[in-house]
């Protein structure tokens, strides 16, 4: 965990100096929607890639897929997808493209980096708003009929220690995806597997209180979008977990916290 002033160039060679790998997550810390909050933190991963470059210190960068935009009905999307969105029109994925710019502004100067871009991954606050975003319209008249990519945290350990492991010189960009899979049946069999959590209250409760009456962060779930890992499977020797096991991993992971 780097201190907030990591943006001072002085301060960020001084803990850099002492520091041999820099995986960082492209999570927000404010909110994406400021675009001056944004910029510093843009800045500030400018100036960790200027200074792990000066110290020839490996970069790892945990993106998100929704860098990539929104795409066309039934599209096969991997690593050769460009971001084809207004910033307006999908902050938070503009955000997360942005700091991959930065990553590749650095791999052209000769900073030893990769950019992994998970799709929608148990323990993260965006499955969490997948999740009821899926079960709400699940029990309306009009149900999402859409697909999307699902991985399991423990694959986005594994495909870390693998870039460790084999830091591979040709490539510098993976998606890390376990499974693509329908929005309905993710809900269905994700509900199925959370029937034995101890509930203190319903999921279509937390659906009523939570996510009815506000606007979703996410582009529209009637998307048939699917996500090729086989480049990680190639280059990386990667090795998934089955669908059931990333669906529990979702459901201990991603309901258990807060039930």
């Amino acid at each position: 965990m780097f201190s907030d002033d990591i943006g001072d160039i002085v301060i960020c060679e001084t803990i850099l100096s002492k520091v041999h790998l820099i995986i960082h997550s492209g999570l927000p810390t404010v909110g994406y929607n400021d675009h001056r909050q944004c910029k510093e933190q843009w800045d500030t991963l400018s100036t960790l890639v200027d200074v792990a470059n000066g110290f020839k210190i490996p970069f790892i960068l945990i993106s998100d897929i929704i860098s990539l935009g929104t795409y066309p009905h039934r599209t096969l999307l991997d690593e050769s997808a460009q971001w084809n969105q207004r910033e307006k029109d999908h902050p938070l994925g503009y955000f997360y493209h942005r700091g991959e710019r930065e990553i590749w502004r650095g791999i052209a100067e000769g900073l030893e980096a990769w950019i992994v871009s998970p799709t929608c991954m148990s323990m993260s606050p965006q499955a969490k708003t997948y999740l009821l975003k899926i079960a709400s319209n699940s029990h309306s008249a009009s149900p999402v009929t859409g697909t999307l990519g699902i991985v399991s945290h423990i694959d986005v350990v594994k495909i870390i220690e693998l870039i460790i492991e084999r830091a591979p010189d040709e490539h510098r960009s993976f998606i890390c995806n376990g499974h693509n899979i329908s929005y309905h049946e993710w809900f269905t069999r994700l509900n199925n597997a959370s029937s034995h959590l101890p509930a203190k209250r319903s999921l279509l409760d937390q659906i009523k209180s939570s996510l009815l009456n506000k606007q979703s962060d996410f582009p529209d779930l009637e998307v048939q979008k699917s996500y090729d890992n086989q480049l990680s499977k190639d280059v990386l020797q990667m090795s998934y977990r089955d669908l059931s096991d990333t669906l529990g991993d979702f459901s201990e992971d991603t309901l258990a916290k807060d039930q």
